[in-house]
């Protein structure tokens, strides 16, 4: 490892990884969301016409926002137009996350960079860190939070996670492990972990 350590966060839908990377923030790192990427991209606007084209005028709702419930239902449930939809958006996230890392490895105050993306390994994006965190947290907390997002079933979870990487294989993947059942728990394991990957670099 050279330079500031690149640490990506990884684990199943409603798992937390925003509030684990969230505490790594706590800690003096800068933090990549590309979920944010994504809704500044939609945002922007510059994705309308191409999404309209992909989904259908429902894509995009009267005041030129995106319309994300509509846009899921149609994913979720035609396995090509989930492709389709990812070959627009990755490389763009791509992108925009390797500016940003490289802005926030120049930083003097941030002590490490963290990339909170919901499809790291999905998108090739692991091979750019030098750690990998995977966060585990029981199916029914899951769950519970997952139900603000519109899944309300493990049936609707597991719909979704097969268009993934397995869980499995993801926690394999990742040379450490966040229990995420409690916020202080989690918060002692975020600090072990970054403590060991911060002397691993001395």
């Amino acid at each position: 490892m050279s330079g500031k350590p690149y640490i990506g966060i990884t684990g199943g839908i409603g798992s937390g990884k925003s509030f684990v990377a969230a505490l790594f923030a706590e800690l003096g790192c800068g933090v990549i969301d590309a979920d944010r990427i994504v809704s500044d991209l939609y945002k922007s606007g510059q994705l309308n016409a191409d999404l309209v084209k992909l989904f259908g005028t429902e894509a995009v709702n009267d005041d030129k926002s995106i319309n994300r419930k509509h846009i899921a239902s149609v994913v979720f449930e035609k396995p090509e137009k989930l492709k389709q939809l990812n070959a627009l958006v990755h490389p763009l996230v791509i992108s925009e996350s390797k500016r940003l890392s490289s802005l926030l490895s120049k930083d003097n105050s941030v002590k490490a960079v963290i990339f909170d993306v919901p499809l790291l390994l999905e998108t090739g994006m692991d091979s750019m860190c030098d750690f990998l965190v995977y966060v585990e947290t029981p199916l029914r907390l899951r769950l519970e939070r997952l139900k603000k997002r519109g899944i309300k079933s493990e049936e609707q979870l597991k719909k979704r996670e097969k268009y993934q990487i397995s869980l499995d294989i993801k926690k394999k993947n990742a040379k450490y492990v966040v229990i995420n059942s409690s916020y202080e728990q989690a918060r002692r394991q975020v600090y072990a972990i970054f403590t060991e990957i911060l002397d691993s670099g001395n």
